[in-house]
């Protein structure tokens, strides 16, 4: 197997996953279940974002561009689930797809990471992303006491207008 067979695998796996995801409203009604999208969902997501993504890293040979890509992606997850179960997931992808790699390709990995402009470009990335880990939760928490006081607030006006 071949490079160009991987990225026609990962290819044509994202496009029919992406269309499937996207027209879950014009499912048949059996099918539009909640455990079923979720789950769809998650492996779409794991799939997507973290195995094909890792994987087009090894075959890319670590290219800067590809893994600005797949470190994008790695934010995304993290925003998108828990952070275990991020970091659950990303172990697992990473390691599943070296293991893919190693086992098809037959090719040994090699990493140059002395570039100046990579070491920039990572850092920048890196610090963007821990920005967003640690401004999300602050986010989650305005969301929930801006709820909470909605609720009171609602709460109050009811007991106002019965007396």
């Amino acid at each position: 197997m071949n490079h160009l067979n991987i990225y026609n695998i990962i290819y044509h796996c994202t496009l029919v996953t992406s269309a499937i995801l996207i027209t879950y409203p014009l499912w048949p009604l059996r099918f539009q279940k909640k455990y079923i999208i979720s789950l769809f969902w998650f492996v779409a997501n794991f799939g997507i974002l973290i195995f094909f993504s890792s994987l087009l890293v090894l075959s890319s040979n670590f290219y800067q561009l590809q893994l600005m890509s797949s470190i994008i992606n790695l934010l995304i997850i993290a925003t998108l689930f828990r952070w275990h179960t991020t970091l659950l997931m990303t172990i697992i992808g990473v390691f599943v797809s070296i293991e893919f790699y190693k086992y098809f390709m037959d090719e040994k990995l090699l990493v140059n990471i002395d570039s100046f402009q990579f070491k920039v470009i990572y850092f920048i990335t890196l610090f963007s992303g821990l920005l967003i880990v640690f401004l999300r939760p602050r986010q989650e928490q305005e969301r929930l006491v801006n709820l909470k006081n909605t609720h009171l607030g609602d709460r109050v006006l009811a007991l106002e207008s019965r007396n």
